[in-house]
């Protein structure tokens, strides 16, 4: 089997001295879905800052093997809003 299209390896993200990510380890397999899923803070955003070249882990490594082309279209980004949040339980 060819390289896994995301490798995220003992991934770990600080913001001073908080680590919002401590050695986080997935992989995703060719046609295979993966969703980050969690409460605020978790550290979901900042895995998906290190896998798209916004952000810099500490250290481990993220990686994709994707294309630009297609990892610009493979990544799906949803955030909720306290606002958002407020109006959908109404």
């Amino acid at each position: 089997m060819g390289a896994l299209p995301v490798l995220v390896e003992n991934l770990v993200v600080r913001y001073g001295s908080k680590a919002a990510v401590a050695g986080v380890t997935f992989s995703v397999k060719p046609d295979e879905i993966y969703g980050l899923l969690g409460p605020n803070g978790a550290g979901k955003s900042s895995v998906i800052k290190v896998m798209v070249g916004l952000a810099q882990p500490a250290s481990g490594s993220a990686r994709s093997t994707c294309s630009p082309s297609l990892s610009a279209r493979s990544w799906v980004y949803l955030t909720t809003s306290p606002s958002l949040e407020r109006l959908a339980t109404r």
